[in-house]
């Protein structure tokens, strides 16, 4: 059970360190010369993952927003405690 609690906290973690590496090395390319500014290559691509990962976002912070997300939170603290808690994260992360 403890195993299970420390793996579904790691893994949000590496995926939002992966996101934003996504997301900070899509911003730094940019065209060299006429051509690439014609063709633009990857483009498409680039803009496919930003949706997807814009979509994950949305996803991941309406369902880890709610308490009953976390039960064993929850347990720990109480309904109470555990809203007030988790509020001020929910809005950070939107």
């Amino acid at each position: 059970m403890v195993l299970l609690l420390l793996l579904s906290a790691i893994i949000p973690l590496t995926q939002t360190t992966l996101q934003t590496t996504f997301i900070l090395g899509a911003t730094r390319h940019c065209c060299y010369n006429s051509e690439q500014l014609e063709r633009k290559p990857g483009r498409e691509m680039v803009t496919f993952l930003l949706m997807c990962n814009l979509a994950m976002w949305a996803m991941n912070t309406s369902e880890t927003s709610r308490a009953d997300a976390h039960p064993a939170q929850l347990n720990l603290y109480g309904i109470w405690t555990w809203t007030i808690i988790s509020m001020p994260l929910a809005l950070i992360c939107v």
